[in-house]
């Protein structure tokens, strides 16, 4: 438990005076807190220096990246660094309001503009975390299918093993994504696009925070948004309208929810692994 005694000691540091401390809640790794400073709204982000390794010099390096596409309002770094064995981030603050449809509009074509950002390979410039799990980004693969398999499910797969859970048909699953996943180009995504990160602001836009950025399959966005749900379909028809998906991206939903299972398999435990089997029997 982080005490409002290092909050405070941080803000010192940053050169910040402290009027007002508020914990946010909705996520399962880091401390949260808005800070109301005498140089304006903050958020500040806490995590133990060692528990996951460079965290949020990897976040800044995934907001970096999507700021610098100009689709979506994204949290501005203003500090970064560690005291007292806590590493630290500080964002300015961003105030949220209901959604409307305007919101929705702004976000779909904005979205597939975001997607539009491409490089030759998949990956990114870093590894980084989903979550409080690794997320290997080694930019090596020019083939959709290949990165899918080898750098984001085989891993998660490796990993549920190590702890005691073993899917029936996972080889023949994985030799079947060879006609599954459609050959597209790498598409700059969120990553972790759950309506958690997800922000509806000011003059009908969006801000985006928390990201697993990288170059992937702009599907895993869309597989994400639909897997918790809080997204309309009128998002989902609107983005097809700027950028238009490869037919039965419906059908293929379950392929790319399930990296997203396996993490929380992963994370929390075997209540996730019903639903991975079926996936995995499903395709296989």
């Amino acid at each position: 438990m982080i005490t409002n005694s290092l909050l405070h000691t941080i803000t010192e540091k940053e050169k910040f005076i402290v009027s007002n401390i508020q914990q946010l809640y909705g996520g399962d790794i880091n401390e949260v807190f808005h800070v109301s400073t005498s140089n304006g709204e903050k958020v500040i982000k806490l995590n133990s220096n060692t528990y996951l390794p460079h965290l949020f010099k990897r976040e800044k390096e995934g907001l970096e990246a999507l700021s610098s596409t100009h689709t979506f309002i994204i949290p501005q770094i203003e500090g970064w660094g560690e005291i007292e064995n806590v590493t630290y981030l500080i964002m300015n603050y961003i105030s949220s309001e209901a959604v409307t449809q305007d919101h929705w509009e702004f976000f779909s074509e904005n979205l597939a503009l975001l997607h539009q950002q491409t490089q030759e390979y998949f990956g990114f410039s870093n590894d980084n975390y989903i979550g409080s799990l690794p997320q290997i980004n080694t930019p090596i693969y020019k083939n959709a299918i290949d990165f899918y398999r080898e750098l984001r499910l085989i891993p998660q797969l490796q990993l549920a093993q190590q702890s005691g859970f073993t899917f029936k048909n996972a080889d023949r699953f994985l030799k079947n994504l060879e006609n599954l996943i459609p050959k597209e180009a790498p598409a700059l995504i969120h990553g972790d696009l759950w309506n958690g990160n997800f922000i509806a602001t000011t003059q009908n836009q969006i801000a985006l925070i928390d990201p697993a950025t990288h170059f992937g399959i702009r599907e895993i966005d869309l597989a994400m948004m639909q897997l918790f749900g809080g997204f309309p379909d009128v998002v989902f028809k609107s983005y097809e309208e700027h950028f238009l998906l490869e037919k039965n991206w419906r059908e293929r939903q379950p392929i790319f929810q399930l990296y997203f299972l396996l993490v929380h398999l992963n994370i929390f435990g075997s209540s996730y692994f019903p639903r991975c089997q079926e996936i995995i029997s499903r395709f296989s």
